[in-house]
């Protein structure tokens, strides 16, 4: 059995548009999934904010049942050893690196916490993550008008709900399939040369062993566009790119601190060194623990 880890960076900080309702979308999807002894959760809650309740307390009575759960806690003096000249509060690719030294599983998934997925895109993870390749997942986006959607439905019914308000699909570039329609309907999927680095953060599965290899995300104090560049560090090793059938649902969101700071530069030549992950800082604590009832 292979055992694969589900990591993304967490904070109760009420970012974006609807956090509380994309949180509650992404925590629901996780407890579809079908086969959980193959899982483990790792949620890194970064820089929790003082005197507000923690990721975990916010949303512990819809954390998924079953399946094993590391929370890694990120610490105010952990993230003030990074440079930090745009004063941003989180950094998410750091955050997904630590939370790959925490793994115990040998093939990695990382994601954010406002992606719904389709139950059976668990069973083709499984099926399909290798060390032959890294994978991509199509993201289709779409507005929230109505939360009951997130609140009354679960599995597929929430899909469905919600791709009533689709209005954009990041589809594998220059693919002759571009629609959200022909990835649903996919039983398989297939191995694409063109780099897919649209929806930065949503999608990224490797083994541990490449990914050690790459020495994960690349480190900068800029604030996205790594998925872009991990795709090109993991095709500099060999890997070729596998994407999976279906699609995840990424619940549209404003993105403030896009508007004041730089971006990447995606050629960027900031090699990670061998203490990528925050790897002997001061301030990183982890806690496990497995639900099997509801609270």
């Amino acid at each position: 059995m292979k055992k694969i880890s589900v990591i993304c960076v967490v904070r109760n900080d009420n970012y974006g548009l609807h956090q509380e309702d994309r949180t509650i979308g992404f925590l629901k999807s996780l407890n579809e999934i079908p086969n959980k002894d193959s899982y483990e959760i790792i949620f890194v809650e970064w820089n929790p904010i003082k005197g507000e309740l923690s990721f975990y307390e916010k949303y512990e009575k819809y954390f998924p049942l079953g399946v094993n759960i590391k929370i890694v806690n990120v610490s105010e003096l952990a993230h003030k050893s990074i440079h930090n000249p745009s004063n941003l509060p989180l950094f998410e690719y750091y955050g997904k690196n630590v939370g790959a030294r925490f793994s115990d599983s040998e093939f990695l998934i990382f994601t954010n916490p406002d992606n719904v997925f389709f139950p059976q895109t668990w069973i083709d993870i499984e099926r399909n993550i290798s060390e032959e390749y890294f994978m991509r997942l199509c993201r289709a986006d779409v507005k929230l008008v109505d939360n009951s959607i997130i609140h009354e439905t679960n599995g597929l019914d929430t899909v469905k709900g919600l791709m009533k308000t689709h209005y954009h699909f990041y589809e594998a570039p220059a693919h002759h399939l571009n629609r959200a329609e022909f990835y649903e309907e996919m039983t398989e999927g297939f191995m694409w040369e063109i780099n897919h680095e649209g929806a930065s953060g949503d999608f990224f599965g490797i083994s541990k062993n490449n990914y050690h290899k790459i020495k994960g995300y690349r480190e900068y104090w800029t604030y996205g566009g790594f998925d872009s560049i991990i795709c090109r560090d993991c095709k500099s090793i060999g890997l070729k790119q596998f994407i999976l059938p279906k699609y995840s649902v990424h619940i549209d969101h404003s993105r403030p601190h896009m508007q004041s700071n730089p971006g990447t530069d995606l050629n960027l030549q900031n090699y990670n060194t061998e203490d990528w992950g925050l790897n002997n800082i001061d301030g990183i604590s982890v806690t496990k623990f497995h639900l099997n009832k509801k609270l």
